[in-house]
């Protein structure tokens, strides 16, 4: 019986990306709770993570599992990863929805067998809601429909 298994990993992950963030943003004031700072929400949100993983990690030293096949099947991993690169390299060409669509297909690949008819609908109505929330409520600067379409 091995200790490395997938909650250490995980726990490890969050407790390292919590506290990386936390130290990042250290510099931001972070005001009070009646007038919180720019730095004061993205404290509490990567000390929540630092905490979870923590908790996660603990739960996986102690927890007896087999152990962990690191890579045996890289597919889903490398499908999740080409959705990200996707997804950035379309969204100022192609446009939000475009982008969040073709990226949601690509991440299709990751399950067996894979569901491209409802991960397109998926992603139609991902990337309808993320058009309204972040670019018409929020006001973020990304095109919905990008000018590699003429629009």
């Amino acid at each position: 019986m091995s200790r490395l298994n997938k909650d250490v990993l995980a726990g490890g992950l969050f407790l390292a990306l919590g506290l990386l963030f936390l130290a990042s943003g250290w510099s931001l004031p972070f005001g009070s709770w009646r007038r919180i700072g720019p730095g004061g929400f993205p404290a509490m949100v990567a000390g929540l993570l630092a905490l979870v993983g923590l908790f996660i990690l603990a739960k996986g030293l102690v927890k007896r599992s087999e152990r962990l096949a690191l890579f045996a099947n890289p597919r889903p991993m490398l499908s999740v990863l080409a959705a990200l690169v996707v997804f950035g390299l379309l969204l100022q060409g192609a446009g939000l929805v475009v982008a969040i669509i073709d990226s949601t297909l690509v991440a299709a690949c990751a399950s067996r067998p894979p569901r491209f008819g409802r991960m397109a609908v998926y992603g139609t109505l991902m990337g309808a809601a993320c058009s309204l929330l972040f670019i018409k409520a929020l006001g973020m600067q990304a095109p919905v429909i990008g000018p590699w379409f003429g629009f």
